[in-house]
């Protein structure tokens, strides 16, 4: 195959790979936790202008150091101040307080006057009143005169707010739908929206549809909040000061507090703050954010349109599979300043395309996309070292193939070819087929060398077996090194036995002599060979052609012999003239049949 299209092949399983690992670790609790509070940093470095149409009434702690009455108590309080943001021309009000039961008992009137404050500010503003879901059950024993009158106005919205598993609120949840499916509960911000907007919402293939704004929803009927800021981004205002400005009757500073504005009513105590996008890396306090101001959030969210919701999944795992093919592409191919500057630079524009979509409404995870780049890069690291090791291993078999193991060893040890020489006492075993020449004359060509070639991996293995290396093949024979250990004759020689005992095809002579030798790589740049030098590699291959003069299949020299120290039991077979050489030379042959 290409290499090229070989490359890319490997890329895109390697793509794949890290797209359906990360996948699966996205599932769990401990990456979702981690996954959340890194995308909320979107929020971090993003700032939106301060909302100039939308502004907080709070319970604040100057308001409970200015009224004496216990809160619980506070209802005429409320009235003032729904009476004074009406009289100012506010354009909605939203209530955040709940009253789960009423308080005629202890301040009589209170509930009637709080109850008919709303309803006179009906008549120039609309009026949203919260409630509670867990005292809608008590209203049937406890009867509140303001529950009644928000109800039977449709004004009514529930104020609980949604969190998720680590407790932070990022969004609300906008439809509440009983369990009989026979009624549906809306929220304080999507009641004080649908007031603003003149226009009642509804639902439409997960979208809210309120007058011309279509304002996507999640698949559970909550809408992610963008928040425009952190806590005390949106304007407020004391209650203890509106209710002093509408006791003076300063009619210009209400007015340039609510004219034309929403206005949401609310708590902005400790016991009311809640943990937001910003408040793992809020500096200052309070780094929690009011109820009051979470709804208030949401109101801007509903009527800019602007909610952040899921990707589409099909283009989520688009964009980690591309992020996946760069990284593997870059780390299979690439190498130093490529892998420095590309990586990074991968990982920042995948960081700056998720803040895009983030303000485009789409919530991509930065940090899922950033963990598949990893994995992807990990995953090709690991495929290069396979590949590398791989090369390794195959240029260890080569080089122990074409030079022996003791070369291969050298250089796996060393780095480097070595270029020196050391004198050695070795054993030098050759051996050859017996025969040959005839059996070549009645094949072809391509079975004589398929036989050779069985016929060489079976004498490679009696080699190998007896700590030898083969250093030359010399047609149908070949020449073989025993050099490691003290009984590096006694190998050689049994190793002669097993070749002439061998049951095959060719029938095997085998000579061994022991002497000293040079043993070194010879040759140039370009071609080199480790091998023995001496007059005892002479001599052992002079030996090997006396077979055809014993009936022997295994020779050994004298020298041999002493190097035996008597363990093999010999049967001297006479002197021998040498060619090249003056003197005789004295042959010997083990008395026992050779075995594997």
């Amino acid at each position: 195959m290409n290499p090229a299209k070989s490359m890319w092949l490997v890329a895109i399983g390697i793509a794949a790979a890290a797209v359906l690992l990360i996948a699966a670790l996205t599932s769990t609790a401990l990456f979702r936790s981690v996954e959340v509070k890194a995308n909320d940093l979107h929020f971090v470095v993003t700032r939106y202008p301060p909302p100039e149409d939308i502004v907080l009434v709070v319970v604040d702690q100057k308001a409970i150091e200015t009224f004496p009455e216990p809160l619980l108590f506070w209802h005429r309080y409320y009235a003032r101040a729904i009476e004074a943001v009406a009289n100012a021309g506010a354009r909605a009000l939203g209530l955040d307080v709940v009253f789960p039961i009423p308080v005629e008992s202890w301040t009589p009137g209170a509930d009637r006057e709080l109850a008919a404050a709303v309803l006179r500010a009906q008549t120039v503003m609309p009026v949203v009143c919260g409630y509670a879901s867990y005292a809608v059950g008590r209203q049937k024993d406890w009867a509140v005169p303001l529950n009644l009158l928000s109800a039977s106005l449709n004004r009514a919205a529930y104020v609980n707010l949604r969190t998720d598993e680590d407790d932070f609120v990022r969004s609300i949840q906008v439809y509440e739908v009983s369990p009989d499916n026979q009624s549906v509960a809306k929220s304080l911000a999507l009641r004080v929206a649908e007031a603003v907007a003149g226009a009642e919402a509804r639902l439409e293939n997960e979208r809210l549809i309120l007058g011309p704004r279509r304002v996507a929803l999640a698949a559970d009927r909550t809408l992610r909040i963008r928040f425009p800021g952190p806590a005390g981004t949106i304007r407020r205002v004391s209650l203890a000061d509106v209710i002093a400005a509408h006791d003076s009757g300063d009619r210009v500073k209400l007015e340039s507090w609510f004219k034309r504005r929403i206005v949401l009513l609310g708590s902005d105590l400790p016991s009311d703050r809640h943990a937001t996008p910003y408040y793992a890396f809020r500096l200052g306090q309070p780094a929690n954010t009011a109820g009051v101001e979470i709804h208030a959030a949401a109101v801007w969210t509903i009527l800019q349109a602007q909610p952040i919701t899921a990707a589409p999944v099909a283009f989520v795992v688009a964009a980690y599979f591309g992020l996946a093919l760069v990284g593997a592409l870059v780390t299979l191919r690439g190498s130093g300043w490529l892998l420095g500057f590309a990586l990074p630079a991968t990982a920042a524009v995948a960081a700056a395309g998720s803040h895009i979509a983030f303000h485009l409404g789409w919530q991509i995870s930065w940090l899922a996309g950033t963990a598949t780049l990893s994995m992807a890069v990990l995953l090709s690291w690991a495929w290069r070292g396979h590949l590398v090791a791989r090369g390794r291993t195959l240029m260890r078999s080569a080089l122990a193939a074409f030079a022996g193991r003791t070369v291969a060893a050298s250089v796996e040890r060393t780095g480097a070819v070595s270029h020196s020489g050391m004198r050695r006492e070795i054993s030098i075993l050759f051996s050859d087929v017996r025969g040959f020449t005839s059996f070549c004359e009645s094949r072809p060509p391509e079975q004589v060398v398929t036989r050779l070639n069985e016929y060489f991996t079976a004498m490679i293995g009696l080699v190998e077996k007896h700590g030898g290396d083969v250093n030359k093949f010399l047609g149908d024979g070949l020449m073989a090194l025993f050099v490691e250990g003290e009984d590096h004759a006694l190998r050689a020689l049994n190793c002669a036995r097993a070749m002439a005992a061998h049951r095959g095809e060719f029938t095997t002579s085998a000579a061994v002599h022991t002497g000293w030798v040079v043993l070194g790589t010879v040759g140039s740049g370009d071609r080199m060979e480790y091998t023995a030098l001496g007059d005892a590699v002479n001599t052992a291959a002079r030996i090997a052609t006396l077979h055809h003069q014993t009936a022997a299949g295994v020779l050994f020299s004298e020298a041999t012999l002493r190097c035996l120290n008597g363990q093999v039991r010999a049967r001297a077979l006479g002197q021998f003239e040498l060619k090249g050489k003056q003197e005789r030379i004295a042959l010997f042959t083990p008395e026992e049949d050779a075995t594997d």
